[in-house]
């Protein structure tokens, strides 16, 4: 089925390489590319087909952002609208690192009387010319062509990591024109206005012509936000460019919300994988009743579960402080639909072929490998188990459906991403979901899965499809089949007295009540730390609109820096043996500070004193900050396993520029304190008693 092939081809990390552009890249599915990104293209188009006669001003457009941004592919969208045939792929070849394939001496000729060059910077590298790297040569020869009298319109990609190294190697030989292009490009995230920081120009005049430089960041805002501006973020004119600024949606969804976390670039994407044209193979097939892909489609076209799943790719962002990338959500967007990568697939058996031989397998295996490809399951992963439960569920026999799906688990996935998502599953909290008394969601849901063994109690998967809260999306008959195979199986094995391990029902339920919580979780929006979540997201949306915080966040901030005015940058650890010989603190004095909170595209920043470049904000000093907010100001009664968290927070509000310039001190763990100073040579520090 194609678009089973699709999410295939991206999944479980086969397109992680860098790409080149190269004809009929890409599929047939693409959301909105990161902002700005769309409104670049539709510009160059416009200066590519209408005659540019009097227009005097070059652009050169240049996409900044890491591996699987979507660079690569932007080039391509770009071609195939101006109508440049891109070369094809060929094993035997490898494509240019810039397109015309003869760059410099040959250029693409456009109607309006221009000239185009790709460059894609990330791919191959370019031979050094008089010392440069390759992207510095590309833009020196770009600026020979136009003080040549060629009006040349440059389209580059270029990867941070390339741009970091070319300037660290290949600075010193650049001209001072390139030197500075490339200290734009370096820094561009930085330069734009601070509710755009997506965009930002360069104007160069070159012998009478004016050269503006743009530069679109790929990596500054989220994938699972609406993009900036309600149809474009960047308006481009000849006399201005105007960018949208960039807002979060602030909070985690609600049913019934406004939803517009599904308008993102992520959101897009997915409702064109999960539309039901693209399932029409299904309509036929004897197993489309078991069948977790088509589930799992179904689930994603109702718009409350949609946000739901993009809320947890959000949390993960928020938690992590790692933005994903194009490349990584359509891989997350695969697993979702289709769940862990199954050994037969990449022994070349058809996924939809995979679905038909496991509806037909009997008993428990049969379900519960069909099971574990439910979307909650593939985001969730499996139970936390004891050791004993988890081999009991690993060792065969009527469980070996189990044994595989936990052994799938977070096939392909990110680490970090698995992790976060593991970290935020509804499963681990330990608190209630709320609600009103006597009717707390996840209580009920334990319940329905504690009274399986009583004979004749309802299944779980008949129980919550009378739960008002839970769509009707949200269930299959997956669940139900699952629940009609465990009941065999405690029937069976224990009341038929057949049972040979009987610590093996234990594991089961735990098992079907993780699968629960984490379906009734994800369908209703209950996530572990939901409301520090809807905290981080709510102060970075106040931050992006320039607005103050939230009184706890102030106070918590305050709190923490308050008291004895310094900071232990070695950021301790809790231990119950105190040390007797070395260092214990690394200390600066923070007194007399003025915190100031503020957002560069998705990531809050703090800093001390002004002139501070400051710091990030984690989820876990967001944390802290909050927790703190309930203290007196400079509380310092803390019990030691918290003390070394706190000092670990404290530590991270000084940035490294702003620790060369407080007072540094040291002690020792036998108590003796150090004052560090310049050396009278001023390339080294010592040691000075503090007493002195």
């Amino acid at each position: 089925m194609p678009v089973i092939d699709t999410l295939l081809s991206q999944a479980y990390g086969q397109s992680a390489a860098v790409s080149v552009p190269v004809a009929g890249g890409g599929g047939g599915f693409r959301g909105r590319f990161p902002a700005g990104v769309d409104d670049a293209i539709s510009y160059i188009r416009q200066l590519a087909t209408e005659p540019s006669e009097g227009e005097a001003r070059v652009n050169w457009f240049f996409l900044v952002g890491g591996p699987g941004n979507g660079k690569s592919r932007a080039i391509q969208e770009l071609a195939s609208a101006i109508g440049i045939a891109l070369p094809s792929a060929s094993s035997e070849r490898p494509t240019s690192r810039a397109l015309p394939e003869a760059w410099p001496a040959d250029t693409y000729s456009l109607a309006s009387g221009l000239e185009l060059v790709f460059v894609n910077d990330a791919s191959i590298d370019r031979p050094a010319v008089d010392g440069l790297g390759g992207l510095a040569a590309d833009i020196d020869d770009a600026l020979g062509a136009i003080t040549g009298g060629r009006r040349l319109m440059l389209f580059a990609n270029v990867n941070r990591g390339v741009l970091v190294e070319e300037r660290a190697n290949h600075f010193d030989q650049a001209v001072p024109t390139v030197q500075d292009i490339l200290d734009f490009l370096a820094t561009s995230h930085t330069k734009g206005a601070s509710a755009s920081p997506y965009y930002a120009q360069k104007q160069v005049l070159i012998q009478g012509v004016e050269l503006c430089v743009h530069a679109l960041s790929l990596d500054v805002t989220s994938l699972v936000e609406p993009p900036p501006g309600p149809e474009v973020a960047i308006t481009f004119g000849a006399a201005e460019v105007e960018p949208q600024p960039y807002a979060t949606v602030g909070e985690l969804h609600r049913p019934g919300g406004n939803g517009d976390r599904a308008l993102s670039p992520a959101g897009q994407l997915l409702a064109q994988l999960v539309d039901v044209a693209n399932w029409q193979h299904c309509a036929g097939c004897r197993a489309s009743d078991e069948c977790p892909f088509s589930a799992n489609a179904r689930w994603l076209r109702d718009r409350d579960l949609l946000v739901h799943f993009l809320d947890v790719l959000r949390a993960a962002e928020v938690t992590t402080g790692w933005r994903l990338t194009y490349r990584e959500l359509l891989a997350e967007m695969a697993n979702a639909i289709l769940g862990g990568l199954e050994a037969e697939w990449v022994e070349g058996m058809d996924p939809c072929d995979w679905v038909r031989a496991k509806a037909a397998t009997p008993g428990l295996e049969g379900a519960a490998a069909l099971v574990s490809h439910r979307i909650y399951a593939a985001v969730f992963g499996g139970p936390a188990l004891t050791p004993a439960q988890h081999d009991v569920l690993t060792s065969g026999g009527p469980l070996a459906g189990l044994a595989a799906w936990l052994a799938s688990l977070g096939a392909g996935r990110p680490p970090r991403l698995n992790a976060a998502c593991i970290a935020i599953r509804p499963s681990r909290d330990t608190s209630g979901w709320g609600g009103e008394a006597g009717d707390d969601l996840k209580h009920d849901c334990i319940q329905a899965v504690e009274v399986m063994t009583v004979e004749g109690s309802e299944a779980p998967s008949s129980w919550i499809r009378t739960r008002a809260e839970v769509p009707a999306d949200a269930h299959s008959e997956l669940e139900a089949r699952l629940d009609r195979e465990i009941a065999a199986f405690i029937e069976e094995v224990y009341v038929a007295g057949e049972a040979a391990r009987p610590e093996a029902l234990p594991a089961v339920l735990k098992a079907r009540l993780h699968l629960l919580l984490s379906q009734v979780g994800l369908a209703t929006g209950r996530l572990h730390k939901h409301a520090e979540i809807e905290q981080f997201l709510r102060t970075q949306q106040a931050l992006l609109m320039q607005q103050e915080p939230d009184a706890d966040v102030r106070a918590g901030l305050q709190n923490l820096l308050a008291g004895s005015g310094q900071v232990n940058l070695l950021s301790p650890r809790a231990s119950t043996t105190p040390a007797t010989s070395g260092v214990s603190q690394v200390s600066v004095g923070v007194s007399s500070v003025q915190p100031r909170m503020w957002a560069e595209g998705d990531q809050m920043m703090v800093r001390l004193y002004d002139g501070d470049p400051g710091m990030p904000i984690s989820f876990d000093l967001l944390r802290e900050m909050l927790i703190a907010a309930d203290a007196d100001a400079g509380f310092t009664d803390i019990p030691e396993l918290q003390l070394a968290r706190v000092e670990r927070a404290r530590a991270r509000l000084v940035s490294r520029a702003q620790a060369k310039r407080l007072p540094l001190q040291v002690t020792l763990a036998d108590g003796r304190k150090f004052r560090v100073v310049a050396a009278a040579d001023q390339q080294h520090l010592k040691l000075m008693d503090a007493g002195n």
